[in-house]
């Protein structure tokens, strides 16, 4: 895909299976072919009961990610991915904030995610704060972050 990064970015909430498709297309391209996750385990029993965000440059689906509430307070924000030609146009942040906007009309106070080590800067900058020790998995190194909303 050609990005044009004159396009407008816009973000929002997944509500027709079509960009639900869209999201999975999205993981399946940056989660198992680039990062060599078994794609048995990238879709679970959360996608059908969680809040997807989909992130598009004009029309075209470039990022992903979504929200899975644990409790009346507390939520995780997981599956973050944006395709690779268009990281850094600030698209993650975007989802982030959509995501965290959504969790706190949910009257969510708490978010939790299990943030790849490679990225741990970008969730610090977003307001996150690494808790716990590091821990693998699927043979990636991850470290839990939280942010009180």
């Amino acid at each position: 895909m050609k990005v044009n990064p004159e396009k407008n970015i816009t973000v929002k909430i997944v509500d027709s299976e079509l960009e639900k498709n869209d999201c999975v297309r999205i993981r399946t391209q940056v989660f198992v072919l680039e990062q060599g996750v078994d794609p048995n385990h990238e879709i679970d029993d959360y996608d059908d009961k969680c809040v997807h965000a989909i992130a598009l440059i004009g029309s075209e689906p470039v990022g992903t990610g979504r929200l899975i509430k644990l409790s009346s307070s507390k939520a995780q924000i997981g599956r973050m991915a944006v395709l690779h030609e268009c990281r850094r146009l600030q698209i993650g942040t975007q989802i982030l904030k959509k995501l965290e906007k959504h969790a706190h009309e949910m009257q969510i106070t708490t978010l939790i995610l299990h943030a790849q080590l490679y990225v741990r800067n970008f969730y610090e900058n977003n307001g996150y704060t690494a808790t716990g020790e590091v821990f693998l998995d699927e043979n990636i190194s991850h470290v839990l972050m939280t942010k009180q909303l």
